[in-house]
């Protein structure tokens, strides 16, 4: 995922995002750029579809948002960049969400305690939850073919990934209670 590069915000959710007070008034902008690094940009986009949108919402617009996109880069000049691509690239980027939001439950880096704690595991609740329903609708196939497992192996892998992260946040919970 090296080709093609550009800044990425690192962190696109709504939560960092600002928004004009109206069609005429004020500018759309990101804050907290904590995160920003070199990559491809389906992978902010792959983040904010996640994270940022209700299920139902996201399952009805991902096809446009990823036909947008794409039609942007083409209107922006990019010609080496198949469709096909892209959407190999968005599989990729949900993987990364995937793992990305995994690793601090993993490794024991949430910090928070009473309330914070209660009010971290809610928000992260939230998004395993929608982790939950992409990963229900996945292309295990492609995974498969991308990764030299078994389609089985594939889901078992996600599976597992997302019930340790479950029973963290159980954990978590429980300490703050």
């Amino acid at each position: 995922m090296n080709a093609r590069e550009t800044i990425l915000h690192g962190d696109a959710r709504i939560g960092n995002m600002m928004f004009p007070k109206s069609e005429t008034e004020g500018r759309f902008v990101f804050i907290d750029w904590q995160a920003v690094r070199q990559g491809k940009g389906v992978y902010d986009l792959a983040y904010f579809l996640i994270l940022s949108l209700s299920t139902q919402f996201r399952i009805e617009k991902e096809k446009q948002c990823l036909d947008t996109y794409y039609n942007s880069l083409v209107a922006k000049g990019v010609s080496d960049y198949a469709k096909e691509e892209l959407e190999d690239d968005y599989r990729y980027a949900c993987l990364c969400v995937l793992v990305l939001l995994s690793l601090p439950l993993l490794s024991g880096e949430a910090s928070a305690e009473g309330v914070g704690a209660k009010n971290f595991v809610w928000g992260m609740n939230v998004w395993r939850e929608r982790m939950e329903a992409k990963f229900t609708d996945f292309d295990y196939k492609w995974m498969a073919d991308h990764y030299e497992m078994t389609e089985q192996q594939g889901r078992e892998a996600v599976n597992e990934m997302l019930n340790v992260i479950t029973q963290r946040l159980k954990r978590i919970e429980a300490s703050a209670a």
